[in-house]
């Protein structure tokens, strides 16, 4: 059984000062119980399936491995939990979503759930008397990474009616990336290089290009497929960008890089 105060003063030589500070420990701890003050204190919780937040884990942060898998962890009562702090993480790369969800009809900004699809994505939530309020989050983007365009046949380019897609041999392919959110909520991003690297690229505004009032074809946009494809469709003579002079110069059977970008717009 565990001494108190009074017993371990007795059966110890502690000094006044020794005293003073254990009774201080003991009056911060009585507060920390009673009122979730964090004072540092954080609980790691690490998960591979759905988990219901105690009352008793402190300031939790749950690393969640979804796998293939959408999993669900539930929010504690708002009442029981005031100025409790979540941090929920999705660690690995599978295809499944990490969820965070209020109880019964409590919100997180406004929303019931929070969604994470993608590796290192997290979001914190703190509890307040109206509701959970999101203090930190970071939606990983989905980067293609860098694509030879080989849409002609092997080693050749070809801008001109195509999708411009996750595998670069193949016209009418297109971006999975994966974030589960409708083309209003996401901001997406075209690249070319001329060489594969960030230091030779340039942002492609997704522009159609037309002379004396006729669309003559140059150009790209963007079509939602599902909330976790979209297609790029070129036109059909390709691209067009802004050279150094300001001309408009055309992007059509170029040997050159493509990349694609896509972040949540929260």
């Amino acid at each position: 059984m565990a001494l108190n105060i009074s017993e371990l003063i007795e059966a110890t030589d502690l000094t006044n000062t020794d005293i003073l500070h254990l009774r201080t420990i003991t009056s911060i701890d009585k507060r920390i119980t009673s009122n979730n003050l964090s004072i540092g204190l954080r609980s790691y919780l690490d998960k591979s399936i759905a988990y219901t937040i105690l009352d008793s884990d402190i300031n939790p942060i749950v690393f969640s491995t979804t796998a293939a898998s959408n999993l669900t962890y539930d929010l504690p009562t708002l009442a029981d939990n005031l100025h409790k702090i979540v941090r929920l993480m999705k660690i690995d790369a599978g295809a499944g979503t990490a969820i965070l969800d209020g109880e019964g009809a409590e919100t997180i900004n406004g929303e019931l759930t929070w969604i994470l699809s993608k590796q290192y994505s997290y979001v914190e939530v703190i509890a307040l008397a109206s509701g959970w309020f999101v203090i930190d989050h970071y939606d990983a983007p989905f980067d293609s990474g860098w694509l030879l365009n080989e849409m002609g046949g092997s080693g050749v380019a070809n801008w001109s009616n195509v999708h411009l897609g996750d595998d670069p041999t193949d016209p009418t392919d297109n971006v999975t990336h994966g974030q589960n959110k409708p083309l209003s909520e996401l901001i997406h991003k075209l690249l070319i290089s001329t060489d594969g690297t960030d230091n030779n690229s340039f942002s492609l505004e997704l522009m159609n290009y037309t002379s004396a009032g006729t669309n003559i074809g140059f150009g790209a946009n963007i079509d939602q497929i599902d909330l976790n494809n979209i297609k790029i469709q070129t036109g059909k003579n390709g691209l067009t960008f802004y050279n150094d002079s300001g001309v408009i110069t055309v992007i059509d059977i170029e040997d050159w890089y493509y990349k694609n970008k896509v972040w949540i717009k929260r």
